[in-house]
């Protein structure tokens, strides 16, 4: 088997992850790694699938022309080469922190919070967004998982985002993932 990372976009409706993973089905690939959301009204889907070896890359794709066509999606299939097929998921010394942001909107959020971790050379592993009601009750929350290893300064990150957060007028805060308390 060899991993294929497989890409569906689409205008939202009901049977398109049915339709999908019976291409997959049809063609024996098992779904390593998934994930899938509606942004607005589009669909987006992006899976790792392990394929086998005796089906080619432009004969797998073409099996998705129909529901392409059907279901106004577009699919995208792209083989990984070895070395990253056998890469770790999560690297050895490093922890899942979520750094969460609660406040009102504005532009450069996503920007900024995630430029910290960037200078900080932080991996982020998963990025979630939305604004929460509607008009001047509305609030925006995004959450960002990231891996941290044991070593780091994590009171420095807090702090940074201590001074970020006042700047943006957003509450930011960073917890261990499993510390989570209610």
């Amino acid at each position: 088997m060899r991993k294929v990372v497989v890409t569906v976009i689409g205008k939202d409706e009901p049977g398109i992850v049915s339709s999908v993973t019976g291409v997959l089905y049809e063609n024996n690939c098992n779904i390593e790694d998934a994930s899938m959301t509606i942004l607005g009204s589009e669909f987006a889907m992006i899976m790792i699938v392990a394929l086998p070896k005796e089906i080619g890359l432009a004969d797998f794709q073409k099996g998705f022309k129909a529901i392409e066509k059907k279901l106004g999606l577009t699919v995208t299939t792209k083989e990984l080469p070895d070395t990253e097929q056998r890469r770790e998921v999560r690297r050895e010394g490093v922890e899942p922190y979520i750094v969460s942001v609660l406040g009102a909107d504005r532009a450069g959020i996503v920007h900024k919070v995630s430029k910290v971790l960037a200078d900080c050379k932080l991996n982020i592993t998963d990025v979630n967004s939305r604004i929460i009601g509607e008009g001047t009750k509305s609030v925006y929350a995004l959450v960002i998982e990231v891996d941290v290893p044991k070593t780091f300064d994590i009171k420095g990150l807090e702090e940074n985002y201590k001074t970020l957060g006042k700047e943006l007028g957003v509450d930011i805060t960073v917890r261990k993932v499993g510390s989570l308390s209610l």
